[in-house]
C-alpha cells in the first residue's frame, strides 16, 4: 500500500469509527470502490472492501507466515490477478 494510500484508509477509517459511535446515524452507504470507471468486478471489489473493513473497524490485522501465504490469501480475493485489466 503506497503512503498516501494508506493515509487515506487511516483517514476513512477515523471517520467511521465516529459515524459508528454517533446515535443518529443509522446506516452508511459505501459505492462499490472502482466498479465504475476503474471497471473492477463487482465481487472482487466488495472483497477488497469488506477485508479493508475488518482490518480498519474490527481491528483484525492479517498475519503472513510468509509471502507465498500472503499471495495465496490475495490470490482468494482477486482471483484474477490483475489490478487494471483494460
Amino acid at each position: 500500500m503506497t503512503a498516501p494510500l494508506l493515509l487515506w484508509a487511516v483517514d476513512v477509517g477515523e471517520r467511521l469509527v465516529r459515524v459508528k459511535r454517533d446515535d443518529r446515524i443509522a446506516s452508511v452507504a459505501v459505492p462499490g470502490l472502482c466498479t465504475g470507471v476503474g471497471r473492477m468486478q463487482p465481487m472482487i471489489a466488495a472483497r477488497q472492501m469488506y477485508q479493508a473493513y475488518r482490518e480498519i473497524m474490527l481491528e483484525e490485522k492479517m498475519q503472513f507466515k510468509n509471502f507465498a501465504e500472503a499471495q495465496k490469501y490475495h490470490w482468494n480475493i482477486n482471483p484474477q490477478g490483475m489490478i487494471w485489466t483494460h
